[in-house]
């Protein structure tokens, strides 16, 4: 059902594995308050206050960087850059650092799997957006080894997903 929510409210043919969604607001002149929607392969917010929409989807291979960070000096939250764009997620309600974990962990199975692909035999193109580098520091990915830790929240019981 989420899935096909995701399909829905972000034109998206193929989302991929849906795992949460956040009450939170995205920041512009003033912070638009709605939902982000976190797939295995997007990060999608939408917004609808007064008739204002606002949609941003953010496919995952496009995502450069992602910091934890404060907006208007007390609002703990996340900015997400493209190479072209920057976006600043905030009002969390406790759940900021939940979402970055999930981004991190999503990062590192996609430079993981990236790693693994065969190299592209020569004359051929290369792949349109490779993945950056995750840091040398980081261990491989809990989700490849037990994909259900991806899903399980602070407390270690599995997350459900939500309609």
């Amino acid at each position: 059902m989420a899935t096909r929510a995701m399909q829905q409210h972000f034109a998206l043919a193929t989302p991929g594995v849906f795992i949460e969604d956040f009450s939170c607001a995205i920041k512009r002149r003033i912070m638009l308050h709605g939902r982000m929607y976190i797939s295995s392969e997007y990060v999608c917010f939408r917004s609808d206050i007064f008739g204002v929409k606002t949609v941003v989807v953010l496919p995952l291979r496009e995502v450069v960087s992602f910091r934890k960070s404060v907006a208007d000096i007390i609002n703990p939250s996340i900015e997400i850059c493209t190479a072209t764009d920057r976006h600043v997620f905030a009002s969390f309600f406790a759940s900021r650092d939940h979402v970055f974990e999930i981004l991190s962990e999503l990062r590192r199975i996609q430079h993981y799997a990236h790693a693994l692909l065969p190299p592209s035999p020569p004359g051929s193109p290369s792949p349109p957006s490779p993945v950056p580098p995750a840091p040398a520091a980081l261990p491989a990915p809990a989700a490849l080894l037990a994909p259900a830790a991806l899903f399980a929240s602070p407390g270690g019981a599995i997350s459900p997903l939500h309609a």
